[in-house]
């Protein structure tokens, strides 16, 4: 069987992205949050706690566990926890989002629209050069879920199984608490408010089939949050949620900051989504616009961004990753609108098909370029990338000993607010702030987890700041200098 040019350039580009993506995996050093998600999940695999995440052994109140039951899952399949094993969950997330992608459309539109989908979530700028190399962060993994969430809401209720769709929503919506906290929340209830208010169903929000999906709902998160007050403040750790969820939000911004991101947030966004985003201008064409705006596929994509992405553009700075979850619903609007003027509505001036998937093949090329020439300079000539080679010298000047962590506790005020009041105000303790590379990769290398001594044990071989280890007349072994706040750190024991 002959296989056409076009299709064989769909399938080049497809191994491309696939290629680009998953060489860097091992290459780049674990940055961000990536570290930080690891070695939570090996403290709770060594701990056997996996209710309480821990750092340090200290009380971890940022996010719920769901994805670090995940990373353990992985941690366990491959009896290893190095940097392909961390970022496999999130480049796994992505690509199934990407098959997710391309079989809705593929549901709705000819295949070549459902390939040039599923391909521009792949190709995606800002995850295929930044989300898709840091990928042991928590987002493309909540991208995944959220995505879900909202193919469930569409698929059942245009089947009418209303209580389907409530039950299965609200399911995946509760893990996307875990994961993440309250983003989940405000995409079930503002997509299931906004889409159903579409359908002309809104009373189906007075159901018992609704009141179902609640119970569901209910009994994962609540009995969570139970199980968790038996064994720490739960109210600690649910105002330091709130307090992650909206400190990026507008509740906490100043006027000018917000006003100006406003105004450079439609850019970014487009920025970040190319090359879909170069599509979307097809939608200017009154006949493009009309045709589409009959489509169901299309207005639920379009309800979801419109209604819910104004709660992530309106603050002071929004991190482009918080924004991935919009990605597939960008995504699927470029398409569908490239889909209707591709099918003849007269546009004079239209990209042919095949042009398409060449600028996505130049995409991926770009990527391999990145992933076998870019990410190995990098590697030699950062600044900021040094932690494989001084966590080597910490553990080898440490005789392969397990590395603690000592100085004295740092204070955190957390303190959600709305506009005009704070919701709640606690203050804790938590750690020294290191850079979370260093205890990965001493544990990595050593194979003990740096746990937090307050005050130092004789005997026992501490990172901390040089001050400290002064003060008390410390043996120090190394000295460096950690790339956050430039603080001097020796090694040193006591």
């Amino acid at each position: 069987m002959k296989i056409s040019s076009e299709r064989r350039l769909e399938i080049v580009t497809l191994i491309l992205l696939i290629i680009g993506i998953v060489a860097s995996l091992p290459l780049m050093e674990l940055r961000a949050e990536e570290p930080r998600r690891a070695i939570i999940t090996l403290e709770m695999m060594r701990s056997g706690e996996w209710i309480v995440p821990k750092l340090h052994n200290w009380f971890y109140y940022n996010k719920p566990p769901f994805y670090n039951w995940i990373l353990a899952a992985f941690f366990y399949i491959f009896n290893s926890y190095n940097e392909v094993v961390v970022r496999l969950p999130g480049v796994l997330s992505h690509f199934i989002t990407a098959f997710l992608v391309y079989r809705l459309v593929g549901k709705y539109y000819e295949k070549r629209i459902a390939i040039i989908a599923g391909l521009l979530q792949l190709a995606a700028a800002d995850i295929l050069f930044y989300g898709a190399v840091d990928s042991g962060e928590i987002d493309l993994f909540f991208m995944l879920l959220s995505f879900i969430q909202m193919l469930l809401l569409f698929n059942y209720s245009t089947k009418q199984s209303w209580l389907k769709m409530f039950v299965f929503t609200y399911f995946v919506a509760a893990l996307g608490v875990l994961t993440k906290g309250l983003p989940s929340i405000l995409f079930q209830g503002i997509g299931l408010l906004v889409w159903l208010t579409y359908l002309k169903q809104f009373k189906k929000l007075f159901t018992l089939q609704h009141l179902a999906g609640i119970v569901v709902f209910a009994a994962i998160v609540g009995g969570y949050f139970y199980v968790y007050s038996t064994r720490n403040d739960v109210v600690r750790f649910l105002t330091q949620m709130v307090k992650e969820s909206t400190q990026q939000s507008v509740t906490e911004s100043a006027l000018a900051p917000t006003i100006q991101n406003v105004l450079q947030s439609p850019i970014q966004l487009l920025y970040i989504t190319l090359p879909a985003s170069l599509l979307i201008f097809y939608v200017f064409n009154k006949r493009v616009r009309n045709v589409v705006s009959q489509q169901p596929l299309f207005m639920f994509a379009l309800l979801f961004v419109l209604f819910n992405i104004p709660f992530y553009l309106i603050t002071r700075r929004t991190p482009n990753r918080y924004l991935y979850p919009f990605f597939p619903f960008i995504i699927i609007i470029a398409s569908i609108i490239y889909a209707n003027a591709l099918n003849g509505v007269g546009i004079k001036r239209l990209v042919k098909y095949k042009t398409v998937i060449i600028v996505l093949l130049i995409f991926g090329v770009l990527r391999n370029l990145y992933s076998f020439i870019g990410v190995p300079y990098q590697m030699r000539t950062s600044d900021e990338l040094i932690y494989r080679k001084l966590c080597t010298d910490l553990v080898t000047l440490s005789k392969g000993n397990t590395v603690y962590l000592s100085g004295p506790p740092v204070q955190y005020i957390s303190n959600p607010s709305l506009p005009g009041f704070t919701i709640e105000a606690d203050t804790f303790y938590i750690p020294p702030i290191v850079p979370y590379q260093i205890p990965y990769y001493c544990a990595k290398y050593s194979g003990g987890l740096m746990l937090y001594d307050s005050l130092p044990v004789k005997g026992r071989y501490y990172i901390c700041e040089e001050d400290f280890a002064k003060q008390r007349n410390a043996t120090v072994y190394k000295r460096f200098e950690e790339i956050w706040w430039h603080k001097k750190m020796v090694l040193a024991t006591f």
